[in-house]
């Protein structure tokens, strides 16, 4: 048999107080206040990661063209074709180029990885849109560094 005591303590022990709750609900969006930027940071990353691979990819692609015909793409169809051939495409930036399909003999490229308006990276501001030449030169549009947005990685 139980004494009175003992039934008391047992109703009073059935939940958790009201405080106790806002305590855990507290501590779950501190937590989340200091996860959630620095996974949409990882997230950043990742994207720029895919679109300087699609960028390196695509050169050595073009490389390869000019390896065989001396010369690089001289029609926009060579090109397209070239840029068909990147699998997966990045899913956050468009390629394009610059100083392609102009003449017979060209002799330079430039491409681009120009971020889509509607997709996650376009509030990308630290390093925006990407290019690489036929000479290796890299460049970022965007506020950071040339080491931070072409990791060597």
């Amino acid at each position: 048999m139980h004494t009175v005591a003992e039934c008391l303590r047992s109703q009073n022990e059935r939940g958790f107080t009201l405080l106790e709750l806002v305590i855990a609900l507290l501590l779950v969006a501190i937590l989340a206040a200091i996860a959630a930027p620095s996974y949409r940071e990882h997230v950043r990353k990742t994207h720029r990661k895919e679109a300087v691979t699609a960028l390196v990819d695509l050169s050595l692609r073009l490389e390869r063209f000019h390896a065989k015909t001396n010369a690089y793409p001289a029609t926009a169809t060579e090109a397209s074709n070239l840029l068909a051939a990147i699998n997966p495409p990045p899913s956050f930036y468009t390629l394009s180029f610059e100083n392609i399909g102009t003449d017979s003999t060209a002799t330079t490229y430039k491409i681009k990885a120009t971020r889509i308006s509607s997709a996650a990276q376009a509030s990308d501001a630290e390093c925006g849109d990407y290019a690489l030449t036929n000479e290796s030169r890299r460049s970022a549009s965007g506020t950071g560094t040339l080491e931070k947005c072409w990791p060597k990685d």
